[in-house]
């Protein structure tokens, strides 16, 4: 939390959106979007299309119903896709959540959807894409906070979710080059590192106390990333 209230110190000194913005943000996300919609006092300025628990097919069907609509409301959209975390794991009847898959399946299943996406929205000439880089999240930590009798267990699944999500980041990186825009890199605000033995050596690893829960952002968080994407509509919306 430390390194996140040290970038908040730094970045609140900037402004936070630009006034004269030519295109509406439509943010396309699940419940990632409603956590950071309540930071900000201008979020009305910016569209959130939200969902808890929302697949990135599901939210893909909503796009392509309301895709039209959006445009007949703003003119010029600028959509950002920010879907992925619900299709790579799964919930269980007790509320705990386990991993879909050990391999690629999962992230093979996103990045066809988003190719999907992106050639719909092709089809919109006042329409730009660009896809956010999903943050990694535990489940070890989720199913801790949702009193799973054996947490432990899950322990190598979010070693195997964290090489997922990387992986999936690395096509939406793929994907933005194409659309010549970029993503900020979330998962980097939870990354922390130490360093051990006597030459010191430096090792990184993930830290998930800016989430409640292992996968929803605490206020700090929420804001924090809110305002690094305020620096990409401040970018590509104008």
């Amino acid at each position: 939390m430390n390194n996140i209230r040290k970038q908040l110190s730094k970045i609140d000194e900037i402004p936070y959106l630009n006034n004269n913005l030519t295109s509406v943000p439509v943010i396309l996300s699940d419940s990632k979007g409603r956590c950071l919609q309540n930071q900000l006092n201008f979020r009305n300025s910016i569209k959130w299309c939200y969902k808890s628990g929302a697949s990135t097919k599901e939210q893909f069907n909503f796009l392509k119903q309301n895709l039209a609509e959006l445009i007949n409301q703003y003119t010029n959209i600028t959509l950002f896709v920010w879907l992925g975390t619900n299709d790579l794991t799964k919930k269980e009847r007790d509320g705990s959540i386990s991993l879909k898959s050990s391999g690629n399946d999962s992230v093979n299943h996103i990045y066809s959807i988003y190719k999907e996406i992106y050639f719909f929205v092709r089809n919109f000439e006042k329409v730009k894409l660009i896809y956010i880089e999903v943050p990694v999240y535990s489940i070890y930590w989720w199913n801790v906070f949702h009193n799973h009798s054996n947490p432990e267990q899950f322990r190598e699944d979010d070693l195997c979710l964290h090489t997922q999500i990387e992986q999936l980041n690395i096509y939406i990186r793929d994907i933005n080059r194409i659309l010549h825009v970029h993503s900020p890199s979330l998962s980097n605000d939870l990354v922390q590192t130490r360093k051990q033995g006597k030459r010191k050596h430096t090792f990184s690893s993930y830290t998930f106390t800016g989430y409640y829960d292992g996968i929803h952002p605490r206020p700090e968080l929420s804001r924090l990333w809110l305002l690094k994407l305020c620096r990409v509509f401040n970018m590509y919306c104008v």
